[in-house]
């Protein structure tokens, strides 16, 4: 289990007491280390503080920024809780379906891998064995701009190029890229930042209302997203 963190609040107050001038300096100092160097330091200032010691604990904010609904392949949209591994398979032309963990661990998912230039890059889709249903709608994907060493990974068809979410966000895609729709991120480090997300929803048929629980984590090299992972979960 990853270290839990102080809360927002504990963090907002300890700001508080070094006085607002301080908390401007600690701001515009972690978001140059952050960006190093970037020319678009002056729209990032005011990131949240430095929280390296692992993933934070905070609840989701409801969202003010955009929250995404789909990972684009080419035109295909794999749309999270709804596109189901068996619709991304024959839409690829093929993938086996393999699984892993039991009860609460149960999870199913798909590889593939691209080629972008002269980079072996992949991707997977996931659907918990618990929330994904008999069908197996997918919560989660992750791209990487370095394939593993799965060797089942068959390649995407060119049609199901580039690989995207539907705010336009891939790999390559800088810190500033994320934070214009995004907004600020909860945590972050030299190297990655973590987007937690929540809106309210309503179901067909139910009386109650839903949350819609996000989170994208992104790590970056050489200033540039080379891992992607985007989560999305519904529950009341």
């Amino acid at each position: 289990m990853v270290a839990r963190l102080r809360t927002r609040e504990s963090a907002i107050l300890m700001a508080g007491k070094l006085g607002e001038q301080a908390m401007r300096i600690a701001d515009i100092v972690a978001v140059t280390a952050l960006l190093c160097g970037s020319a678009a330091l002056a729209d990032n200032a005011g990131l949240p503080p430095n929280r390296s010691a692992g993933l934070p604990d905070d609840k989701p904010q409801l969202a003010k920024h955009s929250m995404f609904d789909a990972v684009v392949l080419g035109k295909f949209r794999v749309v999270f809780e709804k596109t189901t591994l068996a619709e991304v398979a024959a839409k690829a032309g093929g993938g086996r379906i393999k699984h892993r963990g039991d009860a609460g661990e149960s999870e199913y998912w798909l590889c593939y891998r691209f080629n972008e230039g002269r980079a072996t890059r992949e991707v997977s889709v996931t659907a918990s064995g618990e929330m994904g249903g008999p069908d197996h709608a997918v919560g989660s994907v992750v791209v990487k701009d370095k394939a593993s060493g799965e060797t089942d990974c068959p390649y995407l068809p060119a049609k199901l190029l580039p690989v995207k979410t539907d705010l336009g966000l891939g790999l390559g895609a800088r810190l500033e890229d994320f934070l214009r729709p995004l907004g600020k991120p909860v945590w972050y480090d030299r190297n990655s930042a973590m987007w937690m997300l929540e809106r309210q929803t309503h179901l067909a048929g139910s009386p109650e209302a839903w949350s819609v629980s996000q989170s994208i984590k992104v790590e970056f090299h050489d200033g540039k997203a080379a891992t992607l992972s985007l989560d999305q979960v519904t529950s009341n």
